[in-house]
């Protein structure tokens, strides 16, 4: 097949969406987003980010979208309305936050309702997506399940079954530097701690956003730069030997769609997973991991401290069961082979 896919090169989830269909298919990439991950030579691409571009090579676009057996737009943002007028059958996967804010009345809403409408099939990553989408309309025979995924081949399972904790507690958030991730959050229950534990405690942020100014205007203000440090982007080839330095992962996010793809690789890895408890985190982390409400930090400062203390028996029974989950509900390469019989599906109709 020949297969068209509308997603943003800004991200890892189309990198390896796209990675898993290229060897058996000819694929092509239009992104709405500056590329800042590699793309596959392979892959024809084609980047569009503003009207100009999109006018300047508006040739290049068509071809794209007439020579496609099927088209499959991932997030539903920027220039979306464009595929309102293909004639190539479309899937859409909208991401959590192209739908969970919007009113259907407004433009974007009656934008997306006609999207919808046109669109073969529509693949959700929870439950509760359900309902965000059928707000539009009677869309219930259009959605399918299919999770992002994780490889849990690269990200394998780290034993920890005789773990010595390290001398000090490492904890590592992978989340990037947004408001709606509420990075604040860690950096105020940091602050909680009672310096007993907070003497034995390193934390390591990774990533970037527009907040990172007020996280180390933050971190200032309660004097916690020698334990909270902000590490910045990292190369994904090396995340999981970065992620088994680690003796937590916590996500501190107001929202996520399904599961979060760093949560999902910290369970896989062997990393405690410590997580607001929003969207459907509580039916992956529950049991496998910890959780607490969304926004406390008074909440999230005394599950740290559970964390430190709980016992390598205790610790490894969690992580453990949150490998195992991962394993079952969230592979890679299970969910992107439920998407080909799809793909299959739709081009015959």
């Amino acid at each position: 097949m020949k297969l068209l896919f509308i997603a943003p090169s800004n991200s890892i989830h189309s990198k390896k969406w796209i990675e898993y269909f290229l060897p058996k298919h000819e694929i092509y990439l239009i992104s709405f987003y500056k590329k800042t991950i590699e793309i596959n030579h392979r892959v024809n691409y084609l980047e569009l980010t503003s009207l100009f571009s999109l006018f300047k090579n508006f040739n290049t676009l068509t071809y794209y979208i007439s020579n496609a057996d099927l088209v499959h737009q991932h997030y539903l943002g920027k220039f979306s309305w464009l595929m309102i007028f293909i004639k190539r059958p479309l899937i859409l996967s909208p991401w959590g936050s192209d739908i969970k804010f919007v009113n259907k009345t407004s433009l974007k809403g009656i934008l997306i309702n006609r999207l919808f409408k046109k669109a073969k099939l529509i693949t959700i990553d929870a439950e509760y997506m359900s309902d965000h989408v059928t707000k539009f309309g009677n869309l219930n025979q259009k959605i399918q399940r299919i999770n992002f995924g994780t490889d849990t081949s690269f990200f394998a399972y780290r034993e920890c079954s005789e773990q010595k904790l390290n001398d000090v507690f490492k904890i590592i958030s992978l989340r990037n530097l947004e408001k709606i991730y509420c990075i604040e959050d860690l950096v105020e229950s940091i602050n909680l701690i009672p310096t007993k534990y907070k003497d034995r405690i390193n934390v390591d942020i990774y990533g970037g956003g527009s907040e990172k100014e007020n996280l180390v205007g933050l971190v200032k203000k309660h004097s916690l730069s020698d334990i909270i440090h902000f590490k910045g982007r990292f190369k994904y080839d090396i995340l999981p030997k970065i992620l088994n330095q680690y003796d937590l992962y916590i996500s501190t996010s107001s929202s996520d769609a399904g599961l979060a793809a760093s949560t999902s690789e910290a369970m896989s890895s062997g990393t405690l997973v410590l997580s607001s408890d929003n969207s459907e985190n509580k039916y992956w982390i529950n049991g496998r991991g910890l959780l607490y409400k969304t926004n406390d930090i008074e909440e999230l400062s005394h599950k740290i401290i559970d964390s430190i203390n709980l016992s390598n028996v205790e610790r490894k029974k969690l992580i453990e069961k949150a490998r195992n989950k991962v394993v079952k509900e969230n592979d890679y390469n299970g969910e992107m082979k439920k998407m080909e019989i799809l793909y299959s599906s739709v081009c015959k109709r």
